[in-house]
Order: structure tokens, then C-alpha cells, then sequence
């Protein structure tokens, strides 16, 4: 199929355009014509871009200067942004400065080829959310963005930590006035 198509192009002109074009696809890996079972890849991209957009997490991809270059419908309820008014736009208008501190952190790691995870909150609805991101590389290994997942947290990780110590102590409390009320009793 390729070298058909391959030879038919070169007839139709400017050879070195087309070899750039065939190349590319090349070291792209030929997505149009991989096949998995009798399903093509771009169908199975297309199927897990339906199944992103019916999760109830943020999904997103960037790219390596932090622009948005997909956002699941998630992102208009906890972001409180529309997607349309931010594909291609940085992420930073959606955090307040000290969010965006800890965001643009992250965002560097990332594009250092971490993985990271951060609790961000959202400007415009106050949700607070954990955001987990993995850089993504192209064929040479280089990053060229990012791709993640930001779900939505009732309570930070220090107030679960804080409201674990308070239970603690409760608990102790309630055990302490338990005996004592045990004892006054058997007097």
C-alpha cells in the first residue's frame, strides 16, 4: 500500500515535500495504516478520546510551553472555564498566584520528564483538585508536553492528615472520660 502510494505521489510533483511528508509519517510510526485486530488506531483514538470526554476527572494534554491543547468536558464544571476559550491557551489565567507557583512547579518538573503530582485549586470555583501529570515524549525521546488527570478533592492532603491526628486524639479523649465516668461509677 505504501509503496503505491509512495510512487503515486512522487508522480503528482515536488518529490521533496512528499519525501519530508513520507518520512515524518515514517517516524510517526504510520498511524493511518497500523492496525489492532480489525480495529485502525485512529479509530481507537477516537474511541479513547469518547471514553476521556465521559469520565468525571479533568483530562488534559499541553504542550511543552504549557498551552492546552485538550481538555475532557470535565473542565468546564471544576475549572468554571469554557474548553473552547482555552485550547491553545497557557494554563495560567485558571490558578491564583500562589496555585500557580506550585502549578508552574509541576509544569517544570514534568517537562524535566517527571512524573508529578500536585493539589492545585481552581481560581474561578475554589475546587480543589490532585493533578497527576507524565510528560509526553515523540520518537527521539524528547518532551514535547504533557498529559494528565486532575481530580477533584473534598479535603487537602494536610486536612486529612490533620483530621486523622484530631480523631486520634478524640478517640483518646473518649477513652479517658470513659473510664473515668467507670470508675465514679463503681464508687
Amino acid at each position: 500500500f505504501y509503496r503505491d502510494r509512495e510512487q503515486a505521489l512522487k508522480k503528482a510533483g515536488n518529490t521533496e515535500t512528499i519525501t519530508e511528508y513520507l518520512k515524518m509519517r515514517r517516524r510517526e510510526g504510520t498511524l493511518g495504516t497500523c492496525r489492532t485486530g480489525k480495529v485502525q488506531v485512529w479509530e481507537l483514538l477516537d474511541k479513547l478520546k469518547a471514553a476521556l470526554e465521559e469520565i468525571p476527572d479533568l483530562a488534559y494534554v499541553s504542550d511543552e510551553l504549557g498551552n492546552l491543547l485538550y481538555m475532557n468536558r470535565a473542565f468546564e464544571e471544576i475549572a468554571g472555564n469554557r474548553v473552547e476559550d482555552f485550547i491553545g491557551r497557557p494554563f495560567h489565567p485558571l490558578f491564583d498566584e500562589a496555585n500557580l507557583a506550585v502549578a508552574a512547579g509541576c509544569f517544570e518538573k514534568t517537562m524535566a520528564g517527571e512524573r508529578t503530582t500536585c493539589e492545585l485549586q481552581f481560581k474561578d470555583t475554589g475546587i480543589l483538585c490532585e493533578f497527576k501529570s507524565v510528560p509526553l515524549k515523540d520518537a527521539s525521546g524528547k518532551v514535547t508536553g504533557a498529559i494528565g488527570i486532575a481530580r477533584q478533592l473534598r479535603r487537602s492532603r494536610q486536612e486529612e492528615i490533620q483530621l486523622e491526628k484530631d480523631r486520634r486524639v478524640l478517640a483518646c479523649l473518649l477513652q479517658e472520660r470513659t473510664e473515668e465516668l467507670i470508675k465514679t461509677n463503681e464508687e
